[in-house]
C-alpha cells in the first residue's frame, strides 16, 4: 500500500497568509466597517469594534488549531482496488473500477494543485494539499482503466498561495462589504442576511468540507444548519426593528 502525507508546508502557508494578511486586514476592516456602521462616531465604533475583535478572535484561534490538527491526520493510501483518503477513523474510499473521469488542476507554476475523481454514483473525491500531488497523479493515472477520461486544465492564473493575491482579493471583498455598508445599516443588514442564507445553503447542498475531509461531516451539517437558522432568526430579527422604527 502507498501512503501521502499532508503537507506541512501547505499548512505553514496557508497559516502564514492568515497570520500576515488576512488578520491585519480583518482589523482594519473592521475598524471601518464600524465607523461607517456608526455614522462616524468615533466613541460607538470603538465599541462595536473592540466587541466584535473580541468575540471572533476566539473563535479564530480555535478553527485554526481544529483545522491544522485535522490536516496534519490526513492520508491517502492507495491500495490494488481502491484509493482512501482518510482523517483518523473517518475515510472515504473508491474502488479503481467505479471512476469514471479524473480531473487534474494545475497551477501557474505547472504544478498539481487539486485532484477530482468522479464516480458512477455520483460520488466525489477531492484532492489537495498532499505531499507529491503530482506523483498522486501519476498514480492514478495507472491505476484506473485506460479508457477512462482524464482532464487536465490550468486553474486560476493566479497564485491563491501567494500572499499578495490573497491580500488583493481579501481586500476587494472588504471593500465592496464597505461599500454597501455606506448604501445604509438597512442594505447591510439585507446583504449579511441573504449572505449568510446562501453561504448555509450552499454548504449543505454540496457538502465542500466534505468532500476534502470526510471527518468535516457533521461538522458542516451542523455549521449549515445553524447559519441558516441564524439568517432566518436575524430576518425576523430587522423586520421586527424596521417595524418598531417606522
Amino acid at each position: 500500500m502507498t501512503e501521502f502525507d499532508f503537507s506541512e508546508d501547505h499548512i505553514k502557508k496557508t497559516l502564514r497568509i492568515t497570520l500576515i494578511v488576512e488578520i491585519p486586514l480583518a482589523v482594519v476592516f473592521t475598524v471601518v466597517f464600524s465607523l461607517i456602521l456608526s455614522d462616524f462616531d468615533v466613541k460607538e465604533a470603538s465599541i462595536v469594534a473592540c466587541g466584535a475583535l473580541l468575540l471572533s478572535g476566539p473563535g479564530l484561534v480555535i478553527g485554526t488549531r481544529r483545522a491544522n490538527r485535522s490536516l496534519r491526520r490526513m492520508r491517502v493510501l492507495s491500495d490494488e482496488d481502491k484509493i482512501v483518503k482518510q482523517c483518523g477513523k473517518s475515510q472515504q474510499l473508491i474502488s479503481w473500477d467505479n471512476i469514471i473521469k479524473v480531473k487534474v488542476i494545475e497551477n501557474p507554476k505547472g504544478d498539481v494543485e487539486k485532484i477530482r475523481l468522479y464516480t458512477k454514483n455520483k460520488r466525489e473525491m477531492w484532492l489537495a494539499g498532499f505531499e507529491e500531488m503530482r506523483g498522486i497523479a501519476s498514480l492514478i493515472k495507472k491505476k484506473i482503466s485506460g479508457n477512462i477520461l482524464v482532464e487536465t486544465k490550468q486553474g486560476s492564473k493566479f497564485d491563491s498561495g501567494n500572499p499578495i493575491f490573497a491580500a488583493i482579493v481579501f481586500t476587494g471583498w472588504m471593500f465592496f462589504l464597505c461599500l454597501i455598508a455606506s448604501i445604509g445599516i438597512e442594505a447591510f443588514e439585507m446583504f449579511m442576511i441573504l449572505f449568510i442564507l446562501c453561504a448555509g445553503t450552499w454548504m449543505l447542498i454540496f457538502r465542500p468540507l466534505t468532500k476534502f475531509n470526510a471527518s468535516d461531516k457533521w461538522f458542516e451539517i451542523t455549521s449549515s444548519v445553524s447559519l441558516i437558522f441564524c439568517g432566518i432568526l436575524l430576518f425576523v430579527l430587522v423586520v421586527l426593528k424596521w417595524k418598531l422604527l417606522y
